[in-house]
């Protein structure tokens, strides 16, 4: 195995109540390698899908600035036309973000009101109606960002001239009304290093490549056997060396209504996901080509606190099965599997970035 830089960070989540809402908040607790933290949809151009111009916070009005209005202008690659899609929450059976400035100021109406020809500006973040986006995303990866009072965000008059006001608008399927950017599919939870406003939904674990340490022992990790980058490979635990095929990216994946978090889970090195190669106890874990989180369950896992053994427990959604260094071995090149979760040191794994 070739043995890579290891990337570290650290931080620590507080959680206080906000507008009803249990949230999590993260607060660096010293400096965070943000190298080691995937989020496809931070630090994007969010531009016109026909005139190809970025959203834009007008300079004049003061970028730093509450109610600094929002302007579509050609793409320059500066600050002020970045933008972070967060979550924020769940509401009448959909997911709804902010849009967040990389100054931490979010976009919102200026007027929280259905009417055409509400201003978009930006503002504090704060978990309030007029803050609230969501996506309906088409097949070409171009999406409507819908308010939470219905209406559209979109260009005034489809004009394609710089400084061209940025308004809400009843929702009409023109090209004044389309945007790309990101993947068009944020996830519907708040990871630990989104900025913005509190959020319902927490997914602390998610956008991180981890190693997972076994608890079994104090220095042996998950590994991709011989690097590979093949399908239906087993993973098995290997003396940890901070090399990539040691280390896994948590995606979120879904949210149950019991309010669990699922992950997938892929190998930096192949991009593959985990699962278990069957339904049964003593099935091995291999990777194989990631699928559709919802529907492909045995790609799910959610991370459970071992309270016995003060680490965590990764429990498959399919089965319900926990991932297991089998026999508690200590030897290199054990293949994992996954048991009926019973807490013992060979189903317990610390995660260090």
């Amino acid at each position: 195995m070739t043995t890579r830089r290891r990337l570290f960070g650290a931080i620590f989540t507080t959680c206080a109540m906000i507008a009803g809402f249990a949230v999590t908040a993260g607060n660096s607790a010293e400096a965070t390698d943000f190298r080691n933290i995937y989020n496809p949809d931070s630090g994007i151009e969010i531009t016109n899908a026909v005139n190809h111009k970025c959203l834009d916070i007008r300079t004049q009005d003061g970028v730093n600035n509450d109610r600094a209005r929002v302007q579509q202008y050609h793409c320059t690659g500066v600050d002020e036309q970045k933008f972070i899609v967060t979550f924020a929450t769940n509401d009448q059976g959909h997911p709804y973000f902010y849009l967040v400035t990389l100054r931490n100021k979010c976009i919102e109406l200026s007027q929280p009101t259905a009417a055409d020809g509400v201003q978009i500006d930006q503002t504090t973040c704060a978990l309030k109606p007029e803050q609230l986006w969501r996506l309906q995303t088409s097949t070409d990866l171009t999406y409507n960002l819908i308010s939470n009072f219905g209406t559209c965000l979109d260009v005034s008059g489809g004009s394609s001239a710089d400084e061209a006001r940025i308004q809400s608008w009843t929702c009409n399927g023109t090209g004044a009304q389309r945007w790309r950017g990101g993947t068009g599919f944020p996830h519907a939870c708040s990871d630990r290093f989104n900025d913005g406003g509190p959020s319902t939904v927490s997914c602390e674990y998610d956008h991180i490549r981890w190693e997972v340490r076994s608890g079994n022992t104090t220095d042996q990790c998950l590994d991709v056997t011989d690097a590979s980058h093949n399908p239906d490979v087993l993973i098995q635990q290997w003396g940890c060396s901070g090399a990539n095929e040691q280390l896994f990216l948590f995606s979120f994946a879904w949210a149950s209504g019991a309010g669990n978090i699922y992950y997938q889970i892929k190998s930096n090195e192949s991009g593959l996901c985990l699962e278990p190669r069957g339904t049964s106890a003593g099935a091995p874990i291999r990777q194989e080509r990631c699928g559709i989180p919802t529907t492909d369950l045995a790609q799910s896992w959610r991370v459970e606190h071992d309270r016995i053994n003060r680490g965590f427990l990764l429990v498959n959604a399919a089965t319900d099965m926990c991932l297991t260094v089998p026999g508690e071995s200590h030897s290199n090149g054990t293949k994992i599997q996954q048991a009926n979760c019973n807490n013992f040191f060979g189903q317990s794994w610390t995660l260090r970035e």
